[in-house]
């Protein structure tokens, strides 16, 4: 092969190299909480405890069961996420606490006695858990899935 051939190819080797470096070009996006603001989700149902827990400070992952078909829930975050309104069932809540990419909203509008809705992220996806207080019961339900943002029209 003469020289201005090699030349050439060693000069489209490089542009090749240049062009498929990730680092100067595309990268993923992250989640963050702020994808939360003024936007509307899906919250699908992955696994719920089966019955009622009546005492104790947090619920054990070994409590929940997978479901299939589980409830779709839509959940709207308003006021820079410092509010979050669910439905089916009409619950509405404030944030309560935001602490390394975890919201707690305090459900306060819907349930008889409360609730709460955890947003986290993890593995660069957005999770929630949804759980339901009881009078006479610590926990009457809790469902935990994922949540997928619903494109704005």
């Amino acid at each position: 092969m003469n020289t201005f051939r090699k030349a050439v190819l060693l000069s489209w080797l490089i542009l090749m190299v240049i062009a498929c470096d990730n680092s100067n070009s595309y990268s993923e996006e992250k989640t963050s909480i702020e994808q939360l603001d003024e936007n509307t989700f899906l919250f699908v149902v992955e696994q719920k405890i089966e019955k009622s827990i009546i005492d104790g400070n947090s619920i054990d992952d070994s409590l929940y069961v997978e479901v299939e078909n589980g409830e779709t829930y839509t959940i709207s975050f308003s006021d820079a996420h410092k509010h979050v309104s669910i439905t089916p069932g009409e619950l509405s809540g404030s944030l309560e606490s935001e602490e390394n990419d975890i919201l707690q909203y305090r459900i306060d509008e819907g349930y008889f006695a409360g609730g709460r809705f955890e947003v986290r992220i993890e593995n660069n996806l957005l999770y929630g858990v949804l759980t339901e207080y009881g009078s006479g019961v610590w926990i009457v339900a809790s469902e935990k899935g994922h949540l997928s943002q619903v494109p704005k029209k």
